[in-house]
């Protein structure tokens, strides 16, 4: 009986792997996996896009773009102008406005114009300089192209911003 009760043999150490190679064989199966996780991925999308009818690129002469790009003239000359001692005085509030365009303080004698869509002021030559190459408010970007009905607005109707 004693021979029963004996303590069992202690393991093999061939027949156990250690715990790096078990570590190693488990990094190696998920970086295996994620290969083929990507490459099956990158199949798929070469795919769907060679799949994809050819894209039309559409040449536009520069000449046209420029020429959309500005303000008709006639439209920039039927916005209000003024000399800002003009309104002046008319102003409740009593701090000074100035050109979002060239960021300088409106003075007595600078001529002024008025975008009568989005009610903003600026000086005269920044603002026409502006509307050569764009068709919105500097500031609102509010589109200034657009048919109005025809009226002549007074200097005291509107509400200046700057």
């Amino acid at each position: 009986m004693s021979t029963y009760l004996s303590d069992p043999p202690p393991p093999s150490s061939a027949n156990n792997p250690s715990t790096p190679v078990i570590i190693t064989i488990i990094f190696l199966i998920s970086f295996l996996f994620g290969f083929i996780v990507i490459h099956f991925c990158n199949c798929v999308l070469e795919n769907i896009s060679s799949n994809r009818p050819p894209v039309e690129v559409i040449s536009v002469p520069t000449e046209d773009v420029n020429k959309s790009n500005d303000l008709d003239p006639d439209l920039v000359q039927a916005f209000l102008t003024f000399y800002y001692s003009t309104l002046k005085e008319s102003r409740r509030e009593k701090y000074n406005l100035e050109c979002a365009i060239c960021l300088g303080e409106f003075k007595d004698d600078d001529l002024l114009r008025l975008l009568t869509i989005c009610c903003h002021v600026f000086h005269k030559k920044c603002v026409d300089l502006w509307l050569k190459s764009n068709k919105t408010c500097p500031i609102c970007c509010r589109e200034l192209d657009v048919a109005r009905k025809s009226f002549v607005p007074s200097a005291t109707s509107y509400q200046f911003h700057a």
